[in-house]
């Protein structure tokens, strides 16, 4: 290749293989950040979040659609969570008599 093979002059293969050396370079950071994620553990729920259950999810639903009180939803999330209003533990539910 002459001085004449290339449009611009002779700063064309250098370009070329800056961008080649760039490409490349962006490649490997990827792949080498995919790898130190990949096996990362979830980070841990936040303090004071709870499991959500089923039931949990349908009393959310009840009281969104306005089905329910403000007062019968956390009286029954209570029930449902084990934990009261206040934050504490939930007395257990009253058993009727016998």
């Amino acid at each position: 290749m002459g001085y004449h093979d290339f449009p611009n002059g002779p700063a064309d293969p250098w370009v070329h293989g800056l961008f080649t050396l760039l490409v490349v370079a962006a490649i490997v950071a990827g792949a080498v950040l995919i790898a130190r994620n990949w096996h990362r553990p979830l980070p841990p729920p936040a303090a004071g979040a709870t499991p959500s259950s089923p039931a949990v999810h349908e009393l959310d639903l009840r009281y969104a659609r306005g089905e329910i009180e403000r007062t019968d939803y956390l009286q029954r999330r209570a029930d449902i969570t084990g934990v009261d209003t206040a934050g504490g533990t939930a007395p257990p539910p009253a058993t009727p008599p016998s």
